[in-house]
């Protein structure tokens, strides 16, 4: 299937039923998704980024309500990119991080440090999830990638502290899932895990670096807006704008 005719289908594929909305309690949720089980050229995986689809797994999907528009993807423009002060304190007190882009692949220390973090980020669920049901959370999310998919480490002292999946179309760069040793919190790992995919996306000569869905107001959404400038696209027309 070339780009045009994954277009047309993109755009016939129908939409699922309405369900509870994942930023909400008050609202519900529509949502385009498929499944892929094959490569993912880089053409279409920049139409996906570009489109407002996001990736879990194997998962492709993009939010489609019919009576809310308040999720936009945002990107940031590597042109026009500048580090505010705050993101160079980021960079100064983390200089000793060395950085490595690899072919994505799991084992015993990213598995210690995936429970460690979800524990973390949900700890008042975190007694009702397994260890088995978060590693095998862990191998869809951030293991069952299209080829070409990559990892961004980070480590310190010759140890892993932090790890990501990213995805690369032909001039974009998405981060899909990272992962952070839970105690070095201060060390504000999440802003340098993106700092320095954009320090490699501009040595590989990507111009835009899509940071997934941005929801004004939204305290989940509040660090995204740290990278400026940026530009968001319009749930309907998809026309980006700062």
């Amino acid at each position: 299937m070339d780009i045009a005719q994954f277009k047309e289908w993109l755009q016939n594929l129908p939409s699922d039923e309405e369900s509870s909305c994942g930023y909400f309690t008050d609202l519900t949720a529509k949502m385009k998704a498929f499944k892929v089980s094959d490569v993912v050229s880089s053409d279409v995986q920049e139409y996906l980024i570009t489109a407002g689809f996001r990736r879990s797994g194997d998962l492709f999907y993009a939010n489609v309500c019919d009576h809310c528009k308040k999720c936009q993807s945002i990107r940031i423009n590597l042109s026009q990119f500048k580090l505010s002060r705050s993101l160079k304190r980021v960079l100064s007190k983390n200089s000793q991080v060395v950085v490595q882009v690899v072919e994505p692949k799991i084992d015993t220390i990213k598995e210690f440090l995936y429970l460690r973090y979800q524990k973390m980020r949900h700890h008042d669920e975190s007694q009702e999830f397994s260890t088995l049901h978060y590693l095998q959370s862990m191998r869809h999310q951030m293991y069952q990638n299209p080829q070409g998919t990559l990892e961004l480490q980070l480590i310190l002292d010759n140890k892993l502290i932090g790890f990501g999946i990213i995805d690369c179309g032909m001039v974009t760069v998405s981060p899909v899932y990272s992962v952070f040793e839970v105690e070095l919190a201060k060390q504000s790992l999440g802003s340098l895990f993106i700092l320095k995919v954009i320090e490699w996306a501009k040595e590989n000569d990507y111009r835009y670096i899509n940071l997934g869905y941005y929801i004004e107001g939204h305290k989940k959404m509040h660090y995204k807006n740290k990278f400026k400038p940026y530009e968001l696209s319009h749930p309907s027309s998809n026309i980006w704008c700062e």
